[in-house]
């Protein structure tokens, strides 16, 4: 994915942190999604259905927020997957 479709050079792929890697992606992924809903308002106004009916037929999509809920056991693997002593 780095390679291709971020448009990244091999030694910045490998320079990078797990962090700008994952926010790299969610920009590509948040520029998809402007793109389509883009070409969804564009299918509407050419429709000229007024909405209503134009979102049974291209539904937007809901954003819904994503919370990881970290339990003791998940620590405790984390910390010693990286030989973290606390």
């Amino acid at each position: 994915m780095a390679y291709g479709r971020l448009r990244w050079p091999k030694e910045q792929y490998y320079k990078s942190s797990p962090q700008e890697f994952y926010y790299a992606c969610l920009g590509y992924f948040d520029e998809r999604e402007d793109d389509i809903m883009l070409m969804r308002n564009v299918a509407l106004f050419a429709s000229q259905l007024g909405g209503k009916d134009f979102s049974k037929f291209w539904p937007g999509k809901k954003k819904e927020a994503v919370r990881i809920v970290m339990d003791e056991e998940m620590k405790k693997q984390i910390l010693a997957a990286h030989n973290i002593k606390l």
